[in-house]
């Protein structure tokens, strides 16, 4: 640029007041806000694959004793956690509530003890031995249920000082801190820290 341009273009500039405020360029949508939805959408998406269609749902004696375990669950893990010897971190009570509500509640319910680390926790249901259109209707679906969802490991009918066949025991995955203490204590027998 020579001396006339340079001179020409502060001309054309000299009354251009600079902007204020913010100097950042605002989205549509923020990070925040980007991540709220998509933890709705993948929460509406898991809960929609929770079927509460009475068709589906393979009915359950309402005095059957329900149990589950995923492969890996060590046997004698999986015994003392059906004998209710690990405590239970939180209870959920699904006791006269209708299946759409009661799916949500119960992935809620797990996500959340996920998030703050339980490893047992409990879901009461009641034996249903009144439910219609079949008796256990309720106990039937957390059953089913309780298998398709994440971070479910196992879960066995409550022995009868916690509730017995009308409460289910649930083992959830540890959390990463929970294995990194797991690490540490078990390494060769030696606790590290």
């Amino acid at each position: 640029m020579d001396s006339t341009e340079s001179a020409l273009f502060l001309a054309s500039m000299e009354d251009v007041v600079p902007l204020k405020g913010e100097r950042r360029v605002p989205t549509s949508v923020d990070r925040e806000e980007e991540v709220r939805r998509y933890q709705a959408a993948k929460r509406l998406q898991a809960i929609g694959l929770l079927n509460h269609d009475v068709s589906c749902i393979t009915p359950v004696d309402s005095l059957a004793e329900l149990s589950f375990r995923k492969p890996g669950i060590q046997g004698q893990v999986f015994k003392l956690f059906r004998q209710g010897k690990y405590p239970v971190d939180a209870q959920l009570s699904l006791k006269g509530v209708g299946l759409p509500l009661a799916k949500e509640r119960l992935y809620d319910f797990i996500e959340n003890a996920k998030g703050m680390g339980f490893r047992n926790v409990s879901v009461v249901h009641g034996t249903g031995i009144n439910n219609k259109p079949f008796p256990a209707l309720v106990k039937s679906s957390v059953a089913q249920w309780l298998k398709s969802l994440d971070g479910v490991l196992a879960y066995h009918s409550a022995p009868q000082f916690l509730g017995g066949i009308g409460v289910t025991l649930v083992m959830l995955v540890k959390s990463d801190e929970a294995r990194l203490v797991s690490r540490e204590t078990n390494h060769k027998g030696v606790k590290i820290r």
